[in-house]
């Protein structure tokens, strides 16, 4: 599940402080150390990059008395996700290790390179399944074959964008804070 640095730091404090000797220790001191923990949380979190290649998603629908169902399916050839903050790092000359004053907001990044969409109608026995369910019925099945479960069919391209694309998401990381 998805959970702010603030909500990691507390399970983290909280967890420590229940397994040592069962005291809780409250106040000023205790909060803290929960926000500097948090704003370090942050930081690692900052510096992630993921880079992802040749990347599909596939959301099929089946009725439920239906002889075929639909697909629509994202395929992407690049994807790289940052934080803007690493991002900026990475390209610039200054080699300060300064601490950043904390932001309210913190800023993603995604390019992505090569977005094609594509439909398609599929028969219900022809259904794909998640490698994750593939590979539980493997341990089960030494003889099973992921391949029979890849869905080879002519899918209608609906649409492409070429070039590199740039999301940009604004998350808003302190709800006290004024603004969208």
């Amino acid at each position: 599940s998805m959970a702010s640095s603030i909500q990691l730091a507390a399970e983290c404090l909280k967890h420590e402080s229940t397994t040592q000797d069962g005291a809780e220790q409250e106040g000023d001191t205790n909060m803290d150390g929960l926000e500097i923990f948090a704003h370090a949380i942050e930081s690692i979190l900052a510096r992630v990059k993921i880079k992802l290649i040749n990347t599909s998603v596939r959301l099929e629908h089946v009725p439920k008395e239906g002889k075929n169902g639909i697909a629509f399916e994202l395929r992407i050839a690049n994807i790289e996700y940052c934080d803007e903050t690493s991002c900026e790092a990475a390209f610039s000359d200054d080699c300060s290790n300064e601490p950043q004053p904390a932001s309210p907001f913190t800023i993603k990044k995604f390019h992505c390179e090569g977005v094609s969409f594509y439909t398609d109608e599929f028969p219900v026995g022809e259904r794909t399944f998640s490698r994750a369910v593939a590979q539980i019925q493997s341990f089960q099945s030494k003889n099973l074959n992921c391949d029979k479960y890849v869905n080879e069919t002519d899918s209608i391209i609906v649409a492409k964008l070429s070039g590199l694309q740039e999301v940009r998401v604004k998350l808003k990381l302190d709800p006290s804070a004024v603004g969208p």
